[in-house]
């Protein structure tokens, strides 16, 4: 089993402004954890929106771990996740600067090692 722990640093808006892309309201993911009162991370979605609506500057770092049983990465693969842990990538298209590759290829890339993973906490 190989495990991969991928860290992002993300402001408070651009939190706010993925909790809307995906519920579009606070008010919608409220109802949503009316309906389903035991999910907790539905609980600390609610909690991390209501902070970062009044701390829209503060900057926090989110944390992924992702684990595969049978790892499948090619070396670009390998090189990617490398480049990621060690260095502040903000984008795809920092990546592909960096390696000097396509946007698309990298896309491709990273979207691949996503759908590798096998659980995700």
């Amino acid at each position: 089993m190989i495990k991969i722990k991928l860290i992002r640093t993300i402001s408070g808006k651009d939190f706010v402004h993925e909790f809307e892309k995906r519920y579009e309201t606070l008010e919608n993911l409220k109802k949503m954890f009316q309906e389903d009162n035991e999910n907790m991370e539905l609980e600390m979605y609610i909690e991390d929106w209501e902070y970062f609506l009044d701390h829209s500057d503060e900057i926090t770092e989110q944390e992924k771990i992702l684990y595969s049983e049978k790892p499948h990465f090619t070396e670009i693969d390998l090189e990617l996740l490398s480049h990621i842990k060690n260095y502040k990538v903000k984008s795809i298209a920092d990546l592909a600067k960096h390696f000097n590759k396509d946007v698309n290829t990298i896309q491709k890339s990273v979207k691949k090692i996503k759908r590798k993973r096998t659980n995700r906490i």
